[in-house]
């Protein structure tokens, strides 16, 4: 199996800085929701916020049996974590210029 944590940071506009922090508090809660019902999919999800630049980064780490598969559960955890605490993704596959900054900040290979 093979791990890989995904970091994605986003700017957000159109929102109150409380409305934003409230919705950050959401996400969290429901990736940790998805770690315990996605089986080992994911783990180790984390979220922080920037208030003054309306900033945030989520981590979080997807399992698979390839490298692309990892990524995939992982990306999409945290797009399932955004829609159910109520926000919205719009262009989040769509070629060209993305609406976040993605990496793939460490990919490992693990006993199975």
């Amino acid at each position: 199996m093979i791990n890989v944590g995904l970091q994605l940071r986003f700017t957000v506009s159109g929102v109150t800085r409380e409305e934003l922090r409230l919705h950050v508090d959401a996400v969290m809660d429901q990736l940790l929701v998805l770690e315990e019902a996605a089986g080992a999919v994911v783990h180790s999800g984390a979220v922080s916020l920037d208030l003054g630049s309306s900033k945030v980064t989520i981590e979080l780490v997807g399992v698979g049996e390839t490298f692309d598969e990892a990524q995939a559960a992982a990306d999409g955890a945290v797009r399932t974590a955004i829609h159910v605490a109520g926000g919205h993704t719009p262009g989040w596959n769509r070629e060209g210029e993305p609406t976040y900054e993605r990496d793939a900040v460490r990919a490992e290979l693990i006993d199975a």
